[in-house]
C-alpha cells in the first residue's frame, strides 16, 4: 500500500511538470508584442523599431493583424528577427506562402530589408 501510494504521487506530481511546459511552448505562440524565444517577430521600421508583431506559428496571410503600433502588419515589415532554435523561417511577398520568399536562419535578424522584400511580406513559414 505505501508503494501504490508513491507510485500515485509520482503521477500526479508528473503531470504537474507536462502542464506547466505545455504552457511554456503556448506562450511562444501568443502575440504579446514582446519577441520571445522560438518566434518570429517582425518590426514595422528598420533597426527593429516603430512597432512589433510577434508568434511561434506559420501565418498564411496578414491581413487583419496588427502591429503594436496599430499599423496593419500585411505588406508593412521593414526589419525582422527569427528567434526559432531550429527552423529557418521563410517571409513570402504574397499570402498563403507565394511570391517571392526571403529565407532568415535560426536565431538570426536582418536589421533592414531591401527591395523586393522590404514593405512586401504577406506570409511567413517555419
Amino acid at each position: 500500500m505505501k508503494f501504490r501510494g508513491l507510485k500515485i504521487a509520482a503521477m500526479a506530481v508528473g503531470s504537474v511538470a507536462l502542464a506547466g511546459s505545455l504552457a511554456t511552448s503556448a506562450q511562444a505562440d501568443d502575440l504579446d508584442y514582446t519577441c520571445n524565444d522560438h518566434e518570429v517577430c517582425n518590426y514595422r521600421l528598420t533597426s527593429y523599431t516603430g512597432g512589433i508583431w510577434d508568434t511561434g506559428s506559420d501565418e498564411s496571410n496578414y491581413v487583419g493583424w496588427y502591429f503594436s503600433n496599430g499599423y496593419t502588419l500585411n505588406d508593412r515589415t521593414s526589419s525582422l528577427k527569427n528567434n526559432a532554435d531550429i527552423y529557418d523561417v521563410a517571409h513570402y511577398t504574397n499570402s498563403s506562402y507565394s511570391g517571392y520568399y526571403l529565407y532568415t536562419s535560426t536565431n538570426s535578424a536582418r536589421s533592414s530589408l531591401y527591395s523586393p522584400y522590404e514593405n512586401a511580406f504577406s506570409s511567413h513559414q517555419f
